[in-house]
C-alpha cells in the first residue's frame, strides 16, 4: 500500500527536473484535480481509472488516465482519509489515518461509500484499521493494530487470520494472491525498536516468522518472491522476504513488475525528494530526478504503468509524470549542483555558497518555514562556477529558514537554522 505524509506545506509548484543514467522526465503535467484540501493516497486499478483521497472526506475519481478528476460524496463528513484501495473498478475501501478508525467501502466505483459494519463486529468495534490489500475482487487482507482479518466474499463477511503476537501492533498487510501474505509488525517508540515479518503460503491460516527486519511500516509486493520494506529503511528482497537488500530513506516504493520499480527516497539534509528507477529489483538504481520541498509535498504515488506516475501531494495538487528516453542532454545533472551554507546554526548572518555547472541567469531565495519569502539574494545572470551570497537574519524571528537556488534548468534547496 502507498503512503502519505503529513507536512503543512506551500502552494508553489515548480520542477526540479534531473538526468540520471541516460533517461530523463520528459512530462511533468500540473493536473487540476478540482479540490484545495490535501490529498494524501491514490490509487489505479489499471492506466485509466484512478482515485485519491485525503483531508475533511476528500474523494475524487479519474477514468482518463488522471487528466480530469471528479469528486464523489460520502455521507460521513470531516473524515482525514489516509489510505485508499481498489480490487477492481468498482470495490474499493479507503480508510481515515492511523489515528482514527472509520472504513469506507464503494461496491459502484465510488458513487456510494458506506461503513464497514461487518469488519468493525470482528474487529470489536471501530478499531483502527493501519492497512489494506486486495489481491483478488473477493479476496482482501486488512490490518488493525491487534487482528489480521480476510474476506473471501468482497467484504460480506471477515474472518481473523492472526491475533497480534508478543503485543508489537501490525503495521502493514500486503497479499499477492489468495494464499501468499505478509504482514509486517513494529513495536511502537523510536526508529530503533524492532519490527517482525510474518508470511503465509496458505491463505492466512498459518503465519511463519520470517525473523526480526530493519525497521518500516509499509509494503509492496508484485510476486511470491520481490516484496519491498520502505517508509524509513527502504529495503528489498528477491526471496519471498528470507533476505533483504536495503537501498536509503525510503518515502514510498512503487513497484510496475518483479524487476521495475520507481522509489521516492527523502533527504532531510536539503529537503529534497528524489525519484528513482530500478530494473532489477533494486540491485542498482537510475536518479530520475528531485522534486523540491519547497515547491511540491509529494504524499503517494501510483503507476499508470511502466513509464506515467500520478503523485498527489498537499494542498489539492496532482502530477502526472511520463518517463521517455529521448532529449536526455537537456536537463542539468543533478550531482553538478552544490549548495550549503555556513555557519549553520547561525545568529544573524551566514554565508550561502554554491556552485553552477554552466552560464545561468538564477534566483536565490530565502524562505520561513510556512513557505514565505523573506529575501531575495540574487536575481540576475551568473556565469559556471562558485559564488557566495550573505543572508542576514537580524530582523527575522529564531527558527528554520530554506534557501532555494533555481535557474530555468535545476531547482536546488537547503535548510538553516537562526538562533537568536
Amino acid at each position: 500500500m502507498r503512503r502519505s505524509g503529513k507536512y503543512m506545506f506551500v502552494i508553489m509548484f515548480v520542477l526540479a527536473l534531473f538526468v540520471g543514467a541516460g533517461l530523463c522526465w520528459a512530462e511533468w503535467e500540473d493536473i487540476d484535480s478540482g479540490v484545495t484540501e490535501s490529498l494524501r493516497a491514490v490509487y489505479f486499478v489499471d492506466n485509466q481509472h484512478g482515485w485519491a483521497v485525503g483531508d475533511n472526506t476528500t474523494i475524487i475519481h479519474t477514468d482518463d488516465g488522471g487528466y480530469s478528476w471528479e469528486s464523489q460524496q460520502c455521507p460521513v463528513q470531516s473524515l482525514q482519509l489516509h489510505r485508499v484501495c481498489f480490487a477492481n473498478r468498482n470495490v474499493g475501501i479507503c480508510t481515515e489515518s492511523e489515528l482514527d478508525s472509520t472504513v469506507l467501502i464503494t461496491r459502484d466505483g465510488g458513487l456510494n461509500w458506506v461503513e464497514a459494519d461487518a469488519l468493525y463486529e470482528l474487529l470489536e468495534e471501530k478499531a483502527v484499521v493501519v492497512d489494506i490489500s486486495m489481491p483478488e475482487d473477493d479476496v482482501w487482507f486488512v490490518a488493525s493494530r491487534k487482528k489480521i482479518v480476510k474476506t473471501q466474499n468482497a467484504g460480506e463477511t471477515w474472518e481473523v487470520s492472526s491475533e497480534v503476537v508478543q503485543n508489537v501492533p501490525f503495521r502493514a498487510v500486503e497479499a499477492v494472491d489468495q494464499n501468499t501474505a505478509w504482514f509486517l509488525a513494529v513495536a511502537e517508540g523510536d526508529n530503533h525498536d524492532p519490527a517482525y515479518l510474518y508470511k503465509t503460503d496458505d491463505g492466512g491460516n498459518i503465519w511463519e516468522s520470517l525473523g526480526e527486519v530493519r525497521r518500516n511500516t509499509e509494503l509492496a509486493a508484485t510476486s511470491r518472491d520481490v516484496i519491498w520494506m520502505y517508509y524509513y529503511a527502504g529495503s528489498v528482497s528477491r526471496d519471498g522476504g528470507a533476505s533483504w537488500y536495503s537501498f536509503g530513506n525510503t518515502l514510498n516504493v512503487c513497484p510496475v513488475s518483479d524487476n521495475k520499480a520507481y522509489t521516492v527516497l527523502w533527504d532531510s539534509l536539503q529537503y529534497l525528494y528524489t525519484i528513482m528507477l530500478t530494473n532489477d529489483s533494486g540491485l542498482s538504481y537510475q536518479n530520475l530526478l528531485e522534486v523540491d520541498y519547497l515547491t511540491f509535498q509529494i504524499c503517494d504515488v501510483s503507476a499508470l504503468d511502466d513509464n506515467t506516475l500520478i503523485l498527489v501531494a498537499t494542498h489539492g495538487k496532482i502530477a502526472r509524470y511520463t518517463l521517455d528516453s529521448s532529449d536526455v542532454n537537456e536537463a542539468v545533472p543533478a550531482k553538478a549542483i552544490q549548495i550549503l551554507n555556513f555557519p549553520n546554526p547561525f545568529n544573524p548572518a551566514t554565508t550561502i555558497s554554491f556552485t553552477l555547472p554552466t552560464d545561468s541567469h538564477i534566483t536565490l531565495t530565502v524562505h520561513d518555514i510556512t513557505g514565505r519569502k523573506v529575501a531575495t539574494l540574487a536575481d540576475n545572470f551568473m556565469g559556471a562556477g562558485k559564488h557566495s551570497a550573505v543572508f542576514n537574519g537580524s530582523d527575522l524571528a529564531s527558527g528554520v529558514y530554506f534557501y532555494r537556488l533555481e535557474s530555468k534548468d535545476f531547482a536546488k534547496s537547503g535548510k538553516m537554522l537562526l538562533i537568536k
